[in-house]
């Protein structure tokens, strides 16, 4: 079965709505809120990639029409058959309406939106309430190889790879190391050396060339929230430079988050981009090692130890000599930081390629982007299973 052509599954799709959503539109690998509340899609046909743009209505559910009294806005109130409790749906012409309106019923109520006794139920997550009401899903007939991924190494006067890069968001980059998952640059890994052009600035510009000729769905990396992110974003305002990662030629956005794994509370600044997905493998080891129990620590190298064992395999392609510092010098103090750093994008490619696929099935099923797949909560994400379907009916 597992040889068969992935779109062949598009009956199982529509035999189980609410489990895949009541759309079976394949091929969904981008979605974000534009400024003013449009949704900009993302769909692969062939070799392509479509973008779409859309205006949709929001919505909060209410146990009472009377919560919608007062408030200074469009909206409109539809009553749901049955006796459920929270039996009214306020569409608002917008998400960032539908924001004001939620705003508006907590004040009027004296109960925040999250709290349990809240007359409401408001889904905070545009992209979520647009997919919901679409009934779409990411990367429905398409399989884990069909998604275009890029790792990011950078490389500073520091080395190729430290233990956080905001350590050093005051040192230059020295260079960069990109590495592509297929489609016209497979297997290339990309060598942007700041030698080759005249300023730091010229060097993170061919970067952000060479990523929007390739046009990746997901950048991943390992501490890439807390370390590479924070790099590049405080190199590209040191240089003066919109650091344009995102797709329509957008920013990073970011904000600090804390996510409960288990026991324990991760807290780390969060990045996001407009229509990519952006995946960690540090968080990811995380989240495996909950069950797992066997990391003693969270570095990209541990990580790989527990995952591959410490023998070279397929997916280690740069020996231990180079990650550890013992090589055998032959080779200079430059080239000997890029194949580290091409050694480093490789292990986290083959973390990424063990650790996200699960997430990348969990993307065909909730109403949640590739990225919030991963960041939800196991509740969180079941719940949501529930208030689509409640939507629909």
């Amino acid at each position: 079965m597992k040889n068969q052509p992935a779109l062949e599954f598009t009956d199982m799709y529509a035999t189980s709505p609410n489990l895949f959503g009541a759309d079976c539109t394949p091929g969904l690998v981008g979605c974000s809120l534009d400024a003013d509340g449009s949704c900009c899609t993302w769909w692969r046909e062939g070799d392509a990639t479509i973008m779409k743009r859309e205006q949709f209505e929001a919505f909060v559910w209410l146990n009472d029409s009377k919560w919608a009294e007062g408030f200074e806005g469009e909206v409109r109130l539809q009553e749901l058959r049955g006796s459920q409790p929270f039996r009214y749906l306020a569409w608002l012409p917008s998400f960032p309406e539908a924001v004001k309106f939620s705003r508006h019923v907590a004040a009027a109520s004296g109960v925040s939106a999250n709290s349990p006794d809240s007359p409401q139920i408001f889904i905070s997550d545009g992209e979520s309430q647009y997919l919901m009401q679409r009934g779409y899903t990411y990367f429905k007939g398409m399989k884990w190889a069909d998604v275009r991924y890029l790792w990011i190494c950078p490389l500073t006067e520091r080395g190729p790879f430290v233990a956080s890069l905001r350590d050093c968001l005051d040192v230059p980059l020295q260079g960069i190391c990109l590495r592509f998952s297929h489609g016209p640059s497979h297997g290339l890994r990309v060598r942007l050396r700041r030698s080759d052009y005249k300023s730091e600035r010229d060097l993170l510009k061919a970067m952000l060339e060479q990523i929007s000729s390739y046009d990746p769905d997901v950048i991943a990396g390992h501490q890439l929230y807390d370390s590479i992110m924070a790099y590049l974003t405080a190199r590209a305002k040191k240089c003066r430079l919109k650091l344009t990662l995102g797709r329509c030629d957008s920013v990073p956005s970011s904000r600090a988050v804390r996510q409960k794994i288990a026991e324990k509370n991760l807290d780390y600044r969060r990045y996001d981009l407009m229509g990519r997905e952006l995946i960690d493998t540090w968080v990811l080891a995380q989240l495996y090692d909950v069950s797992a129990r066997q990391m003693e620590s969270y570095d990209l190298l541990e990580v790989s130890k527990v995952l591959f064992g410490e023998n070279e395999n397929g997916y280690l392609r740069a020996s231990h000599w180079f990650l550890d510092g013992r090589d055998t010098g032959r080779l200079d103090d430059s080239e000997r930081e890029m194949q580290v750093a091409e050694a480093m994008n490789d292990y986290s490619a083959a973390v990424t390629e063990t650790l996200s696929q699960s997430y990348f099935l969990q993307a065909q099923i909730f109403p949640y982007t590739y990225q919030n797949a991963v960041t939800r909560g196991n509740a969180t994400r079941i719940n949501s299973l529930f208030l689509r379907a409640y939507l629909r009916a």
